[in-house]
């Protein structure tokens, strides 16, 4: 870094800055090359292959010097590498979004103009992603710079077959190993079918995205093996090694059909686009409202699709759409936190109620597409296996489940807590430490498999049980004390009207209704012995000493 701090300090810096701050040039512009720090006025061509950080006046026309009030809203800055579309991309998704998001007057506006602005921003960072997937994918067909000017002199020469093979003998072994690459190359993405890793586990757009980026490489393959430029090694070739060309030619055949089906499942899949966004950055609610659209967009698919028209790849889409309502759920539920007992709890329960309607209701539109197809029996049929379609949502919808009935056991226990029943504090510390252990825990966050989350689900549900069983103890403990029947009935009325929204696990209530039948007991036994005690002494009653007999 010694050349970049030796150009800060030579005195015609501080001149440039000086410049760009009293408004005489509307731009200022730093690259780095190598070990080269140099200073553009505007954009150039130069830029290219370098690292730049940029300055540019809001209001280029402007001469008015800039203020410290005043740079943070007329100067735009930042930093640009030569991987232009990550760099772009990471400054939108890093710093723009989360500003907006921040930003006071972004919260003010209309929830729903904000959505479509930040909608607007995720499609803008998806079409560059597309761009990064065609260049990503844009395969080059290797050729060396002696073959390919040997490929412009011949075709200037524009000799026959013959002629060309009998001149050029000693290009032949050149040609075929270049040629032989070039059809072990085609032949490796003609045949391979099988998507990315990283995309395996993404929703439908990932569908979307494959097919893109094997249309790219397709188109990429085609436009170079199709060049004018290429004629003379077929030529050559055809007459010493035909075999070699005829190779070529059936793997150029199959890259144009590669290339029509990755075109026709673009096509249909972009259909899909706009039922599928509320599942990337909706919620269930929104994610509902688009079901019906998203699943006979599919059905039309498969019955007019030319390629995308065969069970297993309907089957393989809507696993997908399952996968991303998935994600849709666990964001919507998590709302940004990282465990979900870091949730308001009431939040938390209804987010889950949430996410299993929605799950009710995927099922239901399945089932009406499915059942208006066996009306008719000339089109394809919904013959999926179910399992497999919904397992992945039904199995969260049943993780939720489960975490729900923590909440319900959280809440009842808060409950209890603060009613500040007599000497419950022991029981109320064992509730702390499992609070501590849920909050502690990030395993909650919804991300574990289900195995993984059958284990955590069973310690909690150990642990649970000990909680419950403390509560049990504290009971009978409690009315072993209690002798007077009014009293018995106070503590009663107490943990009923704390049971009254959250009911207790089945334990709980057996022992308070046994209680109540003891307080029951113990009242009739009170009425009996009044009854028996006035039976016996009321012609008689006993009276104080000094009483008179009659009173009055």
């Amino acid at each position: 870094m010694s050349s970049v701090d030796d150009f800060f300090d030579e005195p015609h810096f501080g001149e440039t800055i000086r410049n760009f701050c009293s408004g005489a040039t509307p731009s200022l512009i730093f690259t780095l090359r190598g070990k080269r720090v140099e200073v553009l006025r505007q954009p150039t061509q130069d830029m290219r292959g370098s690292r730049c950080v940029y300055f540019l006046r809001s209001q280029p026309d402007s001469v008015t010097p800039l203020s410290t009030n005043s740079i943070g809203k007329e100067v735009v800055t930042g930093i640009l590498d030569d991987d232009l579309l990550p760099m772009l991309r990471l400054l939108l998704e890093q710093v723009y979004q989360p500003a907006i998001g921040e930003d006071e007057e972004s919260a003010a506006a209309p929830k729903k103009e904000t959505q479509e602005f930040m909608g607007a921003i995720e499609s803008f960072v998806h079409s560059i992603d597309e761009a990064g997937v065609c260049v990503q994918h844009g395969i080059v067909l290797n050729i060396s710079s002696q073959l390919s000017e040997w490929c412009e002199e011949q075709l200037d020469a524009n000799l026959g077959p013959r002629t060309l093979a009998q001149r050029n003998a000693g290009m032949v072994p050149s040609v075929r190993t270049t040629l032989i690459s070039w059809c072990q190359l085609i032949r490796s993405h003609v045949e391979s079918t099988e998507q990315d890793e990283s995309l395996q586990d993404g929703g439908p757009m990932s569908e979307l995205q494959h097919w893109k980026g094997r249309m790219a490489t397709c188109e990429a393959l085609m436009e170079q093996v199709s060049r004018e430029l290429y004629r003379p090694m077929l030529q050559l070739l055809s007459q010493s090694e035909p075999a070699i060309v005829t190779d070529l030619s059936n793997l150029t055949v199959r890259l144009s059909d590669a290339c029509a089906e990755a075109k026709d499942n673009v096509k249909f899949l972009y259909t899909l686009e706009k039922f599928t966004t509320p599942l990337y950055h909706g919620s269930p609610i929104d994610g509902a409202e688009s079901m019906p659209g998203l699943l006979n967009a599919i059905q039309i698919m498969y019955n007019i699709s030319r390629f995308f028209n065969t069970q297993q790849s309907i089957q393989q889409l809507l696993v997908k759409v399952n996968q991303q309502m998935v994600h849709c759920c666990r964001r919507y539920v998590l709302s940004g936190e990282a465990c979900v007992f870091k949730l308001d709890p009431d939040t938390a329960r209804a987010s889950i109620d949430q996410c299993a309607s929605f799950n009710e209701l995927y099922h239901q539109q399945y089932y009406h597409v499915k059942g208006k197809l066996l009306q008719h029996p000339m089109q394809k049929q919904w013959d999926f296996d179910e399992k497999i379609l919904f397992g992945k949502l039904d199995n969260f919808c049943h993780q939720l489940q489960d975490i729900k009935d923590i909440l319900d056991f959280v809440l009842r226990y808060d409950t209890l807590c603060a009613a500040a029943f007599a000497n419950f504090q022991p029981v109320a510390k064992c509730f702390r430490e499992f609070r501590q252990y849920l909050d502690a825990h990030s395993n909650a966050s919804l991300h574990l498999s289900a195995a993984d989350f059958n284990i955590y689900i069973a310690d909690v549900h150990t642990r649970v049980a000990e909680l419950d069983d403390r509560l049990l103890q504290y009971i009978q403990t409690e009315f072993k004390k209690i002798s007077g029947t009014t009293e018995m009935l106070t503590v009663l009325r107490q943990l009923e009207s704390s049971f009254a929204i959250h009911a207790p696990p089945q334990a709980v209530q057996d022992v308070l209704n046994s209680k109540f039948h003891m307080v029951l007991k113990h009242y009739n036994d009170d009425l009996s012995y009044i009854e028996a005690l006035y039976t016996d002494l009321h012609r008689d009653p006993p009276l104080p000493r000094d009483f008179p007999q009659v009173a009055g």
